[in-house]
């Protein structure tokens, strides 16, 4: 006899929690992510990727990460930025 690897899901489970009237299971929202690229932050700022590059390079903007060759940037700083005016950041900072 070959051995078997019981196959009942979650719901057949007895002691699942089964939703009330036959609803389906809500879907869970995926976690917000922690940085995210220059477009994603252009788009929150509604400006070009070009200018965000410009304020990169310049360092006026906030939060900016590099990793594996790529510009990212912490969207809670940025968001923190953003209520507070966008003033702006350190000249010459690269």
């Amino acid at each position: 006899m070959h051995n078997r690897i019981d196959q009942a899901t979650a719901a057949d489970r007895p002691d699942a929690a089964k939703p009330e009237n036959g609803a389906r299971p809500q879907s869970v929202a995926a976690p917000e992510p922690l940085l995210v690229d220059l477009t994603a932050a252009a788009a929150l700022l509604s400006l070009s990727r070009r200018t965000l590059k410009r304020m990169v390079a310049v360092g006026e903007l906030p939060g900016v990460r590099r990793v594996r060759g790529r510009v990212l940037v912490v969207l809670a700083e940025l968001r923190e930025w953003i209520g507070r005016g966008c003033p702006p950041g350190k000249r010459g900072r690269r």
